[in-house]
């Protein structure tokens, strides 16, 4: 998942989606990187809460 949200933002902007299979035409709406932002935006805390336990749990791993 690679790209800005800005530029994507951007009005008239064209957003391409490259699947094995297809390549398609979306909304900046429909984007991976617009979903996971908003999620982050709209849930940060719990977000962050779940990242660091995973991050110390791969530490305990090594």
């Amino acid at each position: 998942m690679k790209g800005s949200n800005i530029l994507m933002a951007y009005p008239d902007s064209w957003i391409y989606l490259l699947t094995e299979n297809a390549i398609s035409r979306v909304k900046y709406t429909e984007t991976e990187h617009y979903a996971v932002t908003r999620e982050f935006l709209n849930r940060h805390e719990a977000m962050l809460k779940k990242l660091l336990e995973e991050d110390r749990g791969q530490e305990r791993d090594l």
